[in-house]
């Protein structure tokens, strides 16, 4: 879930779950990532 939507945040937490903070999210667009995929 993304960390602004509230709403999942509260069912979440309401349940007990506990967030995992260790975790980094990476997103790779664009021409990055047509570089990586190489040539077509």
């Amino acid at each position: 879930m993304l960390n602004w939507n509230s709403g999942a945040v509260a069912l979440y937490d309401g349940i007990g779950a506990v967030p995992q903070r260790e975790w980094t999210t990476y997103r790779l667009s664009g021409p990055p990532l047509d570089e990586l995929a190489g040539p077509r």
